[in-house]
């Protein structure tokens, strides 16, 4: 009987603590949801940005490749001519 007794109180006691740490849970969920949403909005800005950035990145180093390749194309023809 003693032992019942025991079992019941340690799943009482559990079950309220489980409670308790569930609610601060979700109070703290309701403080700093709107703070994830903000950071989350904010990260994917600038994820656009980056991609953005990386696109005018590439597109520049493909223009130099561009005027290089021409440079040396002219450089190996001007060499020609000159023999």
């Amino acid at each position: 009987m003693k032992n019942t007794k025991e079992i019941r109180k340690s799943i009482v006691v559990l079950v309220v603590i489980c409670l308790l740490t569930s609610a601060a849970l979700a109070v703290m969920n309701h403080f700093t949801a709107p703070v994830s949403a903000a950071n989350a909005e904010a990260r994917a800005a600038l994820d656009k940005e980056c991609e953005q950035a990386a696109a005018a990145m590439t597109a520049a180093a493909k223009q130099h490749e561009a005027e290089w390749t021409a440079e040396l194309v002219r450089r190996a023809l001007a060499q020609e001519a000159a023999q």
